[in-house]
């Protein structure tokens, strides 16, 4: 069984740490003090399920931290997530400017990256 190394697999890490990101946008939008990301600071618990290609599934816990500069406009996160039998530690660093949103993510025990 191969979990891991396919392109699909670095697009859907890629879609979790921006998805996570976004997920939080309409609450920072509230709570902008200045810049999109200034919401955004702190961190984040959370458990859930995953399933398999293989129709199992395994729980899986994860932590998000967030880091935001002074001016809003920029957002790196860690994002640390484990099940029984992988796991996996994505990191991103956002930039906005104006209305574009552009950055890169890495996940370090598998060596794949990508653009945003």
């Amino acid at each position: 069984m191969k979990l891991f190394g396919s392109s699909h697999y670095a697009q859907a890490l890629g879609a979790v740490g921006v998805g996570a990101a976004l997920m939080l946008s309409a609450s920072a939008v509230h709570a902008q003090a200045s810049g999109p990301f200034a919401g955004f600071a702190g961190s984040w618990t959370g458990t859930g399920t995953v399933a398999l290609s293989n129709g199992t599934t395994e729980r899986i816990r994860c932590k998000a931290d967030y880091k935001v500069a002074p001016s809003g406009m920029n957002l790196k996160q860690s994002l640390h997530c484990a099940s029984d039998s992988y796991k996996f530690d994505l990191s991103s660093d956002v930039t906005s400017q104006g209305d574009r949103i552009s950055g890169n993510w890495s996940e370090a025990s598998r060596n794949i990256f990508g653009n945003l």
